[in-house]
């Protein structure tokens, strides 16, 4: 990332990361005043205050009322055989390709671990720009951290930059996702699994018509999996696959926060409902889109679930506060920052000559947006 795009306090958290890799501040150490640090870097009390409260919210920094800011003192610090290579900063960094709204959770189990064992935590988003995930990938390895959490870009771009890691040894873990020809070790969820669940949920209420609005199975392992829990569900109670409702709903769900998609689900939602025998249910690949068809629906006045059943994956925060709070399925978000954490800090990423998967389960959260058909 360039430094004009870089935002002014995250240059002040930069440099004072920096200064503790230098061991030009160590833990005890007086930081400058947030006055001085307005004078340093030119900018507003607002900003010194937001770079200051993050370093403390990150464990990196405390503040002493009338005193100042100081360099903490990790809570504990790596046992006998596991000190930290030469040059190496005592800090895991995440990267996700969302904000930290939607990666709270993930945020919050990293943190926590890393609080425990001595560690600080750093978050940078992608925005699931692969030319920006490049980026921050080659500066954190310059930087020197001990290891990177990835949430990686779906696509195929930065396998040059994930192959080098594995050659030099760097420690990383991938969450949610893997990348196709990129043995690495990895923080799953049991997709497949957990589609399985919520579909099955909607054959016992008696939908025998269930549409699939997901992404490009070829496009990821876990849009793959959760499509294959689609079909194995179906199968298993009795129901043939129809091709007519297997939805790629790729552009609907990419612009998150775009104009495009209500359009798009509009219309697809409509090709759905003019089908001779149109589904009564949809099983969506995650909230996001599940939430797009929830507002289509309200704009063809389509009654959920009086006339449509819709269910989701992920269990957002959002999601039981909609107006029909969501039947979806619930990862365990937590957990795959704590255990991505846990698996670089204590070496299990990389042993026996061999990477480690670990692979989560799901749990089905039934609300109002699922039931009998009409």
């Amino acid at each position: 990332m360039s430094d004009k795009k870089k935002p002014q306090y995250q240059t002040i958290i930069d440099d004072i990361l920096g200064r503790i890799r230098d061991r030009a501040l160590k833990p005890g150490d007086k930081i400058p005043t947030d006055h001085e640090l307005m004078e340093i870097y030119g900018v507003s009390r607002i900003t010194v205050t937001r770079a200051i409260n993050e370093l403390v919210q990150r464990g990196i920094v405390y503040r002493v009322k009338k005193r100042g800011s100081f360099i903490r003192e990790p809570m504990e610090q790596p046992a006998p055989g596991e000190q930290l290579p030469l040059g190496k900063l005592p800090i895991l960094s995440v990267v996700l390709p969302f904000d930290e709204r939607y990666g709270y959770d993930i945020l919050r189990g990293v943190e926590q671990t890393c609080r425990e064992s001595g560690y600080y935590m750093t978050f940078h988003c992608s925005g699931n720009e692969p030319e920006k995930e490049r980026e921050i990938l080659m500066r954190l390895q310059q930087d020197g951290v001990s290891g990177i959490i990835v949430y990686p870009h779906a696509g195929p771009e930065n396998i040059g930059v994930y192959s080098d890691m594995l050659i030099r040894d760097i420690p990383f873990v991938l969450i949610d996702r893997q990348i196709e020809g990129i043995e690495s070790a990895s923080v799953l969820t049991d997709n497949s699994a957990g589609m399985y669940g919520v579909v099955s949920h909607l054959v016992e209420l008696g939908h025998q018509r269930i549409a699939y609005v997901g992404l490009d199975p070829q496009e990821t392992g876990s849009v793959k999996e959760r499509f294959k829990g689609y079909c194995q569900a179906l199968i298993d109670g009795g129901i043939p696959l129809r091709r007519e409702y297997i939805v790629d709903a790729r552009r609907v769900d990419a612009p998150i926060i775009g104009t495009e998609w209500p359009e798009l689900a509009q219309r697809l939602l409509g090709e759905l409902l003019a089908l001779p025998e149109p589904p009564t249910a949809i099983a969506a690949v995650n909230d996001v889109t599940a939430v797009q068809f929830m507002k289509a629906a309200a704009v063809a006045d389509v009654p959920v679930p009086g006339r449509l059943s819709i269910t989701g994956f992920d269990n957002l925060p959002f999601c039981e506060h909609l107006e029909v709070p969501l039947t979806t399925v619930e990862q365990q978000f937590f957990e795959f920052g704590s255990q991505a954490a846990r698996m670089i800090i204590d070496g299990s990423w990389k042993r026996d000559g061999g990477l480690m998967t670990k692979r989560l389960t799901t749990r089905l959260i039934v609300r109002k947006s699922s039931a009998p058909p009409f």
